[in-house]
């Protein structure tokens, strides 16, 4: 619910994962913003997904790791390849560039860095639940 509230009221960018479908909907919000005369921050998630230890997501972990080789870079060990050409469509629709700010998020819980690599059995996925309440009363 509160996803489309926020797309209807708040003109929120969601995305589809699709560049092609994708493209034309994150031209036209932006366009939007800009005709409000309002001053904007946008938060991306470019990786747009959380993976799991689920067949696909191992899959999608693998993709990912491929296509840095095939770019000519170390393949990932933290974080998914973000969906740059999204990323791209929208830095090109900012006026005067604007300020770009990059961020990684890292969640701690008792002194502990559950952040690890995505192929580790060890690594934690946080989920609301965890962010906000924690497991036997610990929170993120």
């Amino acid at each position: 619910f509160i996803g489309w509230y926020r797309k209807m009221i708040c003109d929120d960018v969601f995305v589809s994962r699709s560049f092609q479908a994708d493209g034309p909907i994150i031209k036209k919000n932006i366009s939007h913003f800009h005709r409000s005369g309002c001053t904007r921050m946008l938060f991306l998630s470019p990786e747009g997904v959380v993976v799991d230890f689920g067949k696909r997501d191992v899959e999608y972990i693998k993709e990912c790791r491929e296509f840095c080789k095939e770019q000519g870079y170390r393949p990932f060990e933290y974080t998914l390849t973000p969906r740059y050409k999204g990323t791209t469509c929208l830095l090109k629709q900012t006026e005067a560039g604007g300020p770009v700010v990059s961020v990684t998020l890292a969640y701690v819980r008792d002194g502990k860095l559950l952040n690890c690599r995505l192929t580790s059995p060890n690594r934690v996925i946080p989920d609301i639940y965890l962010l906000h309440q924690g497991i036997g009363g610990k929170p993120v």
